[in-house]
């Protein structure tokens, strides 16, 4: 570490030391520490005495907390003009938590004694102190599993191999970005040399920054990863030296910043593939595919980075899931972007379809051959495992479907399971999108479970989570429109008694008939979804349920009455939904 610049100076805006007269100032400037902490540095380590406070005068830190489970986690941000280890220093206790510069900061030290002196002086500032404590406590408590997702401010882009389009990319991707705020570009050329005020200056006058290091793991890139709040490396989808990591990547993973992947492709190209080359090893909180020069995939990019995006989550239900495709057309003509999608069962099966940016003149006669064409569930075999045989389905699944694997699929995208077995809900991100998908449409006793080749066995999501909105809400991207075709009436046999004889039922039709086996099992596949409690407030920003109550689970004739109950409900409420809804 190393002494900073003029204090005066640097405490001017500072809210902590707002009411202080010149004197005061001047006594804080003199007896106060200044120094200069470069990015990815540590302040200080958890259990060390707490025997001063820190004044963020430039840049920013992370606070991490290493649990009692040896789990890492953030627990807050510090920003320009806050105050940080304050509570070990007023109880006299060991830090709670460290520190790690999250960037290239200017920094106030002041020990016990010049603190206590301040505050015996001017006691608003012990007030203010207070306030911003019980802040962060409450911020703390609101989200006990780590600090919740924050929009970043820098961006790193990291070229990895040739990726010769990576300042094409930068420019057209700050471009986009411009849709949200005001956004700088620096590159070596312009960041070159500079020192750390240049820097603030460069980030109090924007809303963000892109910096473009370059291929090695020299000066000027170090810098670049030093200022970043998440690093996004660039590669040649084509180019096979991509596959060997950028230098500099394991130091951006040490540090705990977002790692992404960003795979270029022609502008021509129709789907990926080989993503999972790319992938293998690193440790990604997302990828995406963007063809070079495509608008649309810098701007989907660009809201993703931003957390502008519109994550789509679909549920299961039988039939009554071809809903989802006249939500997909409401959302196209009201212009509303999908950026990320989520299903289960049918929803997984849909969604997939829009994942791989199928229009509505491709997907719908897809699924129709697969599902109405003829009956998929009708291929009844001995029930020892389940009333029917399955290769239907997996047929039809692998026809429509193809072998794209889910990592290939143009938008980020998850479908979910049963993980039988181990009794929890599996998020599948990566593998044979065909298998999966057929996983994840195995009701139990319908359909005979999905086993991989570790012998494991999955069955339908719907069991534990026929709307899985908590993975995609866990992204923080952006605002998320939830589709549930699962939580209506299904059937009802008032006045029946489960004890009538099958003579009574059928030929005397002295009650009303129980619903079939096939009707109560697929019932039962999805009643335990928890979607009435999981999409409270701040869950899913917009939740449909198109009144799909009159269309049978088994009903797959119902394909096009579906289709327009779920484009209409959707047309009426994306008129009335807020703008965030819409990615803007």
């Amino acid at each position: 570490m190393s002494e900073g610049g003029d204090g005066a100076t640097l405490i001017d805006g500072i809210a902590f030391f707002a009411d202080l007269g010149d004197d005061e100032r001047a006594a804080v400037v003199e007896h106060g520490e200044w120094f200069s902490l470069p990015g990815g540095h540590m302040l200080f380590a958890q259990g060390e005495p707490g025997d001063a406070l820190y004044v963020v005068l430039r840049g920013g830190l992370s606070v991490v907390r290493v649990a009692p489970d040896g789990v890492r986690r953030r627990i807050a941000r510090i920003e320009a003009g806050e105050v940080v280890g304050e509570m070990a220093l007023i109880t006299g206790r060991e830090r709670s938590a460290s520190v790690i510069a999250e960037r290239d900061c200017e920094i106030l030290r002041l020990d016990r004694a010049a603190f206590e002196a301040l505050v015996c002086r001017h006691p608003e500032a012990m007030l203010r102190l207070t306030r911003q404590i019980v802040m962060r406590l409450e911020a703390i408590q609101d989200h006990p599993g780590g600090a919740p997702p924050t929009r970043p401010r820098s961006i790193a882009l990291l070229p990895a191999g040739n990726a010769r389009d990576c300042t094409a990319l930068r420019r057209d991707l700050a471009r986009a970005m411009r849709l949200y705020g005001r956004v700088a570009e620096i590159g070596e050329t312009e960041g070159g040399n500079r020192q750390t005020d240049w820097f603030h200056d460069i980030e109090t006058a924007n809303d963000y920054i892109l910096y473009q290091a370059d291929e090695t793991a020299g000066p000027w890139s170090r810098l670049c990863l030093r200022q970043a709040d998440i690093v996004l490396v660039i590669a040649d989808a084509d180019d096979t030296r991509a596959l060997h990591r950028h230098p500099l990547e394991a130091a951006a993973r040490d540090r705990g910043l977002g790692l992404e992947l960003v795979l270029l492709h022609p502008h021509d190209r129709l789907a990926p593939s080989g993503s999972a080359a790319f992938l293998d090893g690193r440790m990604l909180a997302l990828h995406h595919h963007v063809r070079v020069g495509d608008w649309g995939d810098s701007a989907r990019l660009a809201r993703q980075i931003t957390g502008h995006a519109v994550g789509l989550v679909l549920s299961g239900g039988g039939a009554r899931g071809f809903a989802h495709l006249g939500v997909l057309r409401a959302l196209a003509e009201a212009g509303v972007p999908v950026d990320m999608v989520g299903g289960c069962s049918i929803g997984a099966i849909v969604g997939a379809g829009a994942a791989m940016q199928w229009e509505a003149f491709e997907a719908e006669p897809r699924l129709r051959r697969a599902f109405v064409d003829s009956n998929p569930v009708n291929d009844f075999t001995l029930p020892l495992v389940a009333l029917t045989a399955g290769r239907r389905v997996t047929r039809r699944l692998r026809e429509a479907f193809g072998e794209r694997r889910i990592e290939d699929l143009w938008l980020p995208y998850y479908g979910v399971t049963t993980n039988l077995t181990e009794g929890r809900l599996a998020v599948h991100r990566d593998g044979p999108l065909w298998s999966w998908l057929r996983a994840s449409v195995a009701i139990p006793g319908i359909m005979p479970p999905w086993v991989d080749e570790a012998g494991t066995v999955f069955a339908d999501g719907g069991v534990l989570d026929n709307l899985p909105v908590t993975p995609m809400r866990a992204l923080g991207r952006g605002a998320i429109i939830a589709v549930d075709v699962g939580e209506a009436p299904a059937f009802s046999a008032p006045g029946a008694r489960p004890e009538e004889s099958t003579f009574e039922r059928l030929f005397l039709r002295r009650r009303p008939r129980m619903p079939s086996i096939f009707q109560i099992l697929l019932r039962a596949g999805t009643v335990k979804s928890p979607a009435g409690e999981l999409l409270g407030p701040g869950l899913a920003d917009l939740l449909l349920r198109p009144p799909v109550e009159s269309i049978d689970f088994l009903d797959w004739k119902a394909f096009d009455r579906a289709m327009a109950i779920g484009l209409d409900h959707a047309r009426v409420e994306l008129d009335q939904a807020p703008a965030r809804v819409f990615g803007r």
